[in-house]
């Protein structure tokens, strides 16, 4: 199930929750990557759009990732900001994103409704 929420106080875009477990996710849905000093510690997770593909990782870890394949933290906007969201993330950055990348579900509704039989 998805929920969708414009709510800043709480900082989230959406919720996804499952109805097979207890799991919530508190998801940041943005236009492109981008990271921000006020998510961190959150338990925030971002969702972005990059080249063709979806990406979805926990804040705080994708700020990890920047610092460890890209220069953002070192940037004026960062520092000064707290903020960074550059058009197109370095070919680096990416690949460490592999991982976070989105799968398409191809699941017809004929097999969808079977499966919930």
């Amino acid at each position: 199930m998805i929920q969708l929420a414009n709510d800043d106080l709480i900082l989230v875009s959406a919720i996804a929750a499952s109805d097979f477990s207890s799991n919530t996710l508190r998801v940041q849905v943005k236009g492109r990557l981008s990271i921000d000093r006020k998510y961190v510690g959150k338990n925030l997770f971002m969702a972005f759009p990059s080249k063709s593909s979806w990406y979805l990782v926990e804040h705080d870890r994708l700020v990890e990732l920047v610092s460890d394949h890209a220069n953002w933290l070192n940037t004026s906007s960062w520092i000064d900001k707290g903020i960074y969201n550059p058009d197109t993330p370095n070919r680096l950055l990416l690949n460490a994103l592999e991982d976070f990348r989105l799968e398409p579900v191809a699941l017809s509704v004929l097999e969808y409704e079977e499966a919930e039989q």
